[in-house]
């Protein structure tokens, strides 16, 4: 990226990847696409200026996250 676009352009990425990474945790064992996961936490780890312990509480936040994803009012995909 050589421009940002919204002002929180690595804020944006760094949030997702956590989110993508926590969401692949939760298919079953044999759909998870475990090269992907483990690329995204390389990166995401990277642009976190290699803080293996910053990474991990992105992740364990995006967890808190997508475990609403269960419940009954998001199901239906939410409000977009």
């Amino acid at each position: 990226m050589s421009e940002n676009i919204t002002g929180r352009d690595s804020f944006l990425v760094i949030e997702s990847l956590a989110i993508a990474i926590a969401t692949f945790e939760r298919f079953p064992k044999e759909e998870r696409p475990e090269s992907n996961r483990n690329d995204m936490i390389t990166l995401l780890t990277a642009m976190l200026g290699g803080d293996k312990q910053v990474a991990s509480s992105h992740i364990e936040r995006a967890r808190d996250r997508v475990r609403y994803l269960d419940e009954p009012e998001f199901i239906d995909g939410g409000n977009f």
